[in-house]
């Protein structure tokens, strides 16, 4: 270094050292310096101990169905960094995605980056057997993440299912029983047919929550009448399309929590539903984490066999909403089932369903056209 006062003339006259390799030495000595002032007073990346935690929630959301793909990792990462107040180099919080290919090959001995392998409708059904096995094996991972015990009847109020499917409002049968020639025909109500999407969520003790329904609506307070005489607790939202999505499933998750500490249901608790990616985000999983809902997401195109609440609730209660729908058409003399009058209805239903029993949500029917048996939580 040069001592206050030196010039690089100079001190190559008196050391006759060359004034090139003087300047080389001075540039070394500033990048050396600044950088153990960058390692004393600013974290270039995550801290150790943090990514560790993040390794392990990727695990878990893979381990459970959810794999996450690069973008998702460096979404959760950014969260890690803004949750927690961490100093990092990375702009705005946002790592970059140098940062997260280095952080999954650090950690590439319990990470793996693999091509998504996307398997035929053939292959599919023959793998059917192994596809069931593994997602009993899920099941079982996260039941020991929750420390439930299948055997123990209490704990079974603690397995959940979640499902949504639509109730339409078509005043159509298929069949009418009329004189030899004559023609079966019926009034269809003005307004045509429209759909409701309901979100059910079920126990495996037969326990029910409140319907969730989305509306087709942009209105942030949803009118009185929308609402009024729906079944009891039930809970409503809008959406521009009347759909389910990411925004309305995380405030699903979020009301879902509430209704499970009123109904004094132990903690953790595991949630078996099927992998629309429009309603996971990582926003989703972590309100889930955060509340100690576990969420396991079934095989694809496996729901007409392993969605209990389609296979053993939405087919008997879609033959009673068809006999209700058709008693309002002839007492109503054919008016629509319009927003304010689609709660009455469901409420309606919801009592139906209660006279006429629960299923039991242990029991996973499997059927195809090769392969027929029906499979227990060993």
């Amino acid at each position: 270094m040069l001592n206050e006062g030196e010039t690089y003339r100079g001190v190559s006259f008196k050391t006759s050292i060359p004034i090139g390799t003087l300047h080389s030495y001075k540039r070394k000595q500033m990048i050396k310096k600044k950088t153990i002032v960058e390692k004393r007073g600013r974290n270039v990346g995550i801290p150790k101990k943090i990514e560790v935690q993040a390794v392990k929630a990727i695990k878990a959301a893979a381990d459970l169905g959810w794999p996450l793909d690069v973008n998702d990792v460096q979404e959760l990462l950014e969260i890690i960094v803004k949750d927690l107040s961490l100093v990092t180099q990375f702009k705005n919080g946002i790592p970059s995605k140098e940062y997260v290919r280095k952080f999954l090959k650090n950690n590439s001995d319990q990470l793996s980056v693999r091509k998504v392998e996307i398997l035929k409708k053939q292959r599919a059904e023959a793998e059917t057997p192994e596809i069931v096995n593994n997602f009993i094996e899920t099941v079982k991972k996260a039941f020991s993440l929750a420390k439930i015990d299948h055997r123990n009847l209490s704990d079974a109020t603690r397995v959940l299912n979640i499902d949504e499917t639509a109730f339409s409002t078509s005043a159509s049968t298929k069949k009418l029983i009329v004189s030899r020639g004559g023609q079966a025909s019926i009034i269809a109500p003005n307004e045509g047919k429209a759909c409701y999407t309901v979100l059910m969520t079920g126990s495996a003790a037969g326990h029910y929550f409140p319907p969730y329904t989305v509306l087709k609506g942009t209105e942030t307070t949803i009118p009185a009448n929308w609402v009024l005489n729906g079944p009891k607790g039930a809970a409503f939202t809008t959406s521009p399309n009347g759909w389910m999505d990411g925004t309305r499933f995380l405030q699903y998750i979020s009301w879902l929590n509430g209704e499970i500490i009123e109904a004094k249901i132990k903690k953790p608790v595991v949630v078996i539903m099927d992998g629309f990616s429009g309603h996971i985000s990582l926003s989703v999983l972590e309100e889930a984490r955060k509340n100690e809902i576990i969420l396991v997401k079934l095989p694809p195109n496996s729901t007409h066999y392993l969605q209990a609440l389609d296979v053993a609730v939405f087919g008997p209660m879609k033959k009673i909403w068809g006999n209700i729908t058709r008693k309002f058409y002839r007492q109503s003399q054919n008016k629509s089932i319009t927003k304010s009058v689609f709660p009455v209805l469901l409420s309606s239903l919801m009592e139906r369903m209660h006279e006429e029993g629960t299923a039991n949500l242990l029991d996973i029917k499997i059927k195809t056209s090769k392969w027929k048996k029906k499979t227990h939580l060993q």
